[in-house]
């Protein structure tokens, strides 16, 4: 089962992370952690990876 993150020592670069939106989630990678928010890498609509940036909220650790 996946986790949700339970603090701040859950969440560095390198991570391998699921970035939850409204309906679906997707995988990406932790670049960088910022204050409230983590640069994320992941593939965009068209397959292409891109960093984005997402709120701790929206993140949930892929557990292998």
């Amino acid at each position: 089962a996946d986790a949700l993150i339970k603090g701040r020592s859950d969440i560095y670069a390198g991570r391998e992370v699921w970035v939850y939106k409204k309906t679906r989630r997707s995988p990406g990678v932790i670049k960088k952690v910022n204050k409230v928010k983590a640069i994320v890498t992941m593939a965009n609509c068209q397959g292409i990876q891109a960093d984005y940036d997402v709120p701790f909220t929206m993140l949930g650790l892929r557990e292998h």
